[in-house]
C-alpha cells in the first residue's frame, strides 16, 4: 500500500512539475507546444488547480486531441506572438497569436494565475 502511495505522489509531482515556467507568455507557448506535439497530460498540468479541479482530464484531453489535429492540419506552429501582457500580483493575462504553418492566424486572451510560484492557466466555465 505504501508503494502505490508513493509511486502516486512521484506520478503527481512529475505531472505538476511537467509545466514549470516562470513567465506568463512562457506557459502558454508551453501549453500550446504541449498540445502539438500530443503531450496531454503536460498541456493539462499548465492549468491552475481550481481548473483542473472543475474540468475532468478527460473531458479536456478529448479538446486537446482536436485541436492538436487542428495544429497539425494546418502545417503546425509557425510562430506564436505575445502581447498586452499584464501582471498584477498573483494574477496576469496575455494575448497570444498563433500563426500555423498554412498561415491561419488565430488571437486569444489568456488569464493565467501564480500558483506555488508557477504561471498557470486559468478557464473559467
Amino acid at each position: 500500500m505504501h508503494a502505490v502511495r508513493r509511486f502516486l505522489s512521484i506520478v503527481i509531482a512529475f505531472t505538476l512539475a511537467a509545466c514549470s515556467p516562470s513567465t506568463p507568455s512562457s506557459t502558454v507557448d508551453a501549453f500550446y507546444h504541449f498540445v502539438e506535439a500530443g503531450k496531454y497530460d503536460q498541456a493539462f498540468a499548465c492549468f491552475s488547480a481550481q481548473t483542473r479541479a472543475v474540468f475532468p482530464a478527460e473531458k479536456v484531453k478529448a479538446i486537446l486531441v482536436e485541436q492538436s489535429k487542428k495544429q497539425k492540419a494546418g502545417g503546425g506552429i509557425k510562430s506564436i506572438a505575445f502581447s498586452d501582457e499584464k501582471v498584477a500580483g498573483e494574477a496576469a493575462s496575455i494575448t497570444a497569436a498563433t500563426t500555423l504553418g498554412n498561415g491561419e492566424t488565430t488571437s486569444e486572451n489568456i488569464n493565467l494565475v501564480r500558483e506555488d510560484g508557477k504561471w498557470l492557466i486559468v478557464v473559467n466555465k
